[in-house]
């Protein structure tokens, strides 16, 4: 079974939607989302029956400034299209080999982008990819990553089991914020005022902090 991930609508009025699945599957449609085509040249072939290793698609992700240069990470590395997913090459070369969860592009300088490990960190590149430096955070297992747009320098890395991370200096050094220890599946924050965040987990329902991620309180209760 295909489970949608992510879903990003580019500038108006194009119409231009990505969808990716979690077997490896990448879709466009460029008029709103009535039709699709798959654009999955240079990924490697999903392999649903391979439980150790399948090649998934964990997060997907729009440079802000060019919307025809996209990355993915995936649980076979980091993978950019420039040319709005016509072809796809790795674009990890000095990255460990790892599963990446979490992937985020800088608003203001869209070279410069994060991603997340299982059990191997966080990342950064400035340069689009083709460096990468490691960030810190090896000690945990990392999910979903989130970039303040106001802000750059506010990153969000949330975890399997140790809560949520923040580094207010692009990376260099992070701390605990406090969150519950729960598996955290989503952080999403709001466009119009950075300083609401929320966070889906697996499990603890939805949470919501108003002050940049220090503090954090619960808005609802999952399955």
């Amino acid at each position: 079974m295909n489970i949608s991930v992510s879903r990003w609508p580019s500038i108006r009025p194009t119409r231009t939607f990505f969808d990716a699945y979690y077997f490896g599957s990448l879709s466009k449609s460029t008029d709103g989302g009535e039709t699709w085509l798959p654009i999955e040249a240079g990924l490697p072939s999903p392999t649903p029956s391979d439980i150790h290793w399948p090649f998934i698609i964990n997060e997907l992700a729009i440079d802000p400034l060019n919307t025809s240069t996209l990355f993915v990470a995936t649980t076979n590395g980091i993978f950019k299209t420039i040319d709005a997913g016509q072809l796809w090459s790795p674009a990890d070369a000095d990255l460990p080999d790892a599963q990446y969860y979490g992937l985020a592009i800088n608003p203001v300088n869209p070279a410069t982008v994060y991603v997340s490990s299982w059990g191997l960190g966080v990342y950064k590149t400035m340069d689009g990819g083709m460096n990468w430096s490691y960030s810190g955070l090896i000690a945990y297992s990392l999910g979903s990553l989130a970039i303040d747009p106001e802000d750059p320098a506010n990153i969000y890395v949330g975890t399997n089991l140790a809560g949520i991370f923040r580094s207010t200096n692009g990376g260099q050094t992070w701390s605990s914020s406090g969150f519950p220890t729960v598996p955290v599946s989503r952080l999403v924050i709001d466009p119009l005022n950075p300083s609401i965040i929320y966070a889906t987990t697996w499990g603890g329902g939805v949470f919501k902090s108003t002050d940049r991620a220090v503090s954090w309180q619960p808005t609802g209760t999952g399955p």
